[in-house]
């Protein structure tokens, strides 16, 4: 996995979490694509539905922490 991602540097949490996940930056990026780089302190919120079209099956939200063009954690 790299370090950066649609413009997002990736902290060494959010990598691994990322892992632990098997969600790959392929997804990430369809995700991210629509997000600000320069956002300060936000939580985004990735619903079933979005997650699903990105092939994803889970039963759950995907929460991303994002701080300045740094991806923070993954729950």
């Amino acid at each position: 996995m790299r370090h950066y991602v649609a413009g997002f540097c990736k902290s060494e949490h959010f990598t691994y979490r990322q892992w632990d996940r098997t969600i790959n930056d392929k997804v990430l990026r369809s995700i991210l694509k629509n997000v600000d780089t320069n956002r300060s302190n936000t939580l985004l919120i990735v619903s079933r539905k979005v997650l699903k079209k990105v092939s994803i099956k889970v039963n759950k939200e995907l929460f991303i922490k994002i701080d300045n063009n740094t991806l923070v954690t993954y729950i």
